[in-house]
C-alpha cells in the first residue's frame, strides 16, 4: 500500500474552488456532528445522502457532503488536495467544478444500478466518488507527472516516487478487484462509485483536451492567415501591421476570448516600439521557439527585427527566427533573418557557409534564379572545398 503526499513539478497558484469545497464539507460535517442528535442526525443523512430505493437526483451532490466521521472526512479531503489542486490551477475553477459535479452525477448512479439489494435502503454519503473523478481527470492531464508516494511495508513507511501512470494505475486497479472480491471484502465502501467517478473525470478532461486541440488548430489556422496576408503585404512594399489591422474583427475576437497570451501578444506588436516591449516579445519569442509554435515565434521575431533594433538581437535569435520562418514558408523573412545572422555572426567559419547555404536555397525556392546562382558562385569561390558547395548526389 502506499500514499501520495506530493505532486513533483506542481504550478504555482491558488485552488481556491479546493478551499471552497472542503471548507463546505468541514462546516457540514461540524454541524451535523456537533448540533444534531443521533436521531436527528440520522433523519439528516436519509433526507440528503442517497437511497438507492428512493433515488432522488439532487441527493446525488447532496450526500457528497456528509461524511460518517472524521476519518472518512479527512481522507476524502486528503486526496481531494492531493490532486484537486493541481486539476484545478491547470483547468480553472469552474472547469474544476464540472468536473467535480460529473463525477458525483455518475458516481452516485453507478452506485445506485450496482449496490445489492441488502443496501438498497441504506443511505450513501460521502465525496469519494467525486474525488474519484479528480484522480481521473489529474492521470489524463498529467500522466507522467511524478508523485512522492509514502510506501507503507512492514508498518514502516518508506519515501519513493513514480509516474501518475503508475500511481493512479495500481489505484484504479485496486478498486477493480475489491469491486469484484477477489482482494478483500468490504461491503460499505462503494467501489463502482469510484470506478465510475474515475471513468468520468477522464473522459471530462479528455473532451477539455480535444476543445483545446481544436481551439489551438483554429489559432494556427488564424496565424496562418496573418502570415499569409503580411507576405502579400511584405511584397507590396507594406508593413506587417497593415496586415494584421486587416484582420476580420470575429478572428481578433477568437483569440481575446480564447488565447490570453495572444492577446498579450498581439498588443505587444501594436504597441510604440520601447523597452518593455521588447522585453515582452523576446520572451514570447523564446517561448515560442521552445513549445515548436513557429507562427508565434515569426510574429515575434519581425517585431523584433523590423521595428525594434535588430541589432540587439545576436546570430543564435536571428537564425532561430529564420529556422521558424522557413518552417512556416515565409522565405522573404527567412532571407531577411539570415542576413541578419550573417551580419552578426561571430563563431566558427564553417557556420556561415551554412548560412549562405540556406540563403542559397530559398532564393531558388522563390525562382530568384539569377541570385540563386551569384550566391552558388560566391559560394564555391569562398568556400571550393566544402560538401555544400559541390553536394554529392546519390
Amino acid at each position: 500500500m502506499f500514499l501520495p503526499y506530493k505532486i513533483e513539478g506542481e504550478s504555482e497558484g491558488v485552488p481556491w474552488m479546493v478551499y471552497i469545497i472542503s471548507a463546505a464539507c468541514i462546516a457540514v460535517y461540524f454541524f451535523t456532528y456537533n448540533y444534531l442528535s443521533e436521531f436527528e442526525l440520522n433523519n439528516f443523512f436519509y433526507q440528503y445522502g442517497c437511497i438507492p430505493s428512493e433515488f432522488k437526483f439532487y441527493t446525488t451532490i447532496t450526500c457528497t457532503f456528509l461524511h460518517g466521521g472524521i476519518m472518512h472526512l479527512l481522507g476524502n479531503l486528503y486526496f481531494f488536495w492531493i490532486y484537486g489542486s493541481a486539476c484545478e490551477k491547470a483547468l480553472g475553477a469552474t472547469r474544476l467544478v464540472i468536473i467535480y459535479l460529473t463525477g458525483a452525477i455518475v458516481s452516485v448512479s453507478a452506485h445506485v444500478i450496482s449496490v445489492s439489494p441488502f443496501y438498497r435502503d441504506v443511505p450513501t454519503i460521502g465525496a469519494s466518488g467525486a474525488i474519484s473523478a479528480m484522480l481521473g481527470a489529474f492521470l489524463v492531464l498529467f500522466p507522467t507527472v511524478r508523485i512522492r508516494i509514502l510506501v507503507l511495508t512492514f508498518g514502516r513507511p518508506l519515501p519513493a516516487h513514480a509516474p501518475a501512470y503508475f500511481v493512479l494505475g495500481c489505484w484504479f486497479l485496486m478498486q477493480i478487484f475489491y469491486s469484484l472480491k477477489i482482494v478483500g471484502d468490504v461491503a460499505e465502501v462503494a467501489f463502482w462509485a469510484h470506478i465510475a467517478g474515475f471513468a468520468a473525470g477522464a473522459l471530462v478532461a479528455s473532451a477539455y483536451q480535444f476543445i483545446l486541440f481544436l481551439s489551438r488548430k483554429r489559432y494556427q489556422q488564424t496565424c496562418l492567415k496573418i502570415l499569409s496576408d503580411s507576405g502579400e503585404a511584405l511584397k507590396s512594399g507594406a508593413d506587417m501591421k497593415t496586415a494584421l489591422h486587416e484582420l476580420s474583427k470575429s478572428d481578433i475576437k477568437h483569440l481575446q476570448e480564447n488565447h490570453l497570451a495572444e492577446v498579450n501578444l498581439f498588443t505587444a506588436l501594436m504597441q510604440p516600439v520601447s523597452d518593455e516591449s521588447f522585453n515582452q516579445l523576446f520572451d514570447e519569442f523564446l517561448a515560442a521557439r521552445k513549445e515548436k509554435d513557429h507562427a508565434k515565434a515569426v510574429f515575434c521575431y519581425y517585431s523584433l527585427a523590423v521595428y525594434h533594433d535588430p541589432d540587439r538581437l545576436n546570430s543564435d535569435m536571428h537564425l532561430r527566427g529564420a529556422h521558424s520562418a522557413t518552417a512556416m514558408n515565409c522565405p522573404h523573412l527567412a532571407i531577411y533573418a539570415y542576413y541578419n545572422a550573417f551580419c552578426t555572426y561571430e563563431g566558427e567559419t564553417v557556420g556561415l557557409e551554412k548560412i549562405l547555404h540556406s540563403v542559397k536555397k530559398l532564393l531558388t525556392e522563390l525562382n530568384e534564379n539569377e541570385k540563386a546562382a551569384m550566391m552558388a558562385g560566391l559560394l564555391a569561390e569562398t568556400y571550393p572545398n566544402s560538401a555544400l558547395s559541390n553536394p554529392v548526389l546519390k
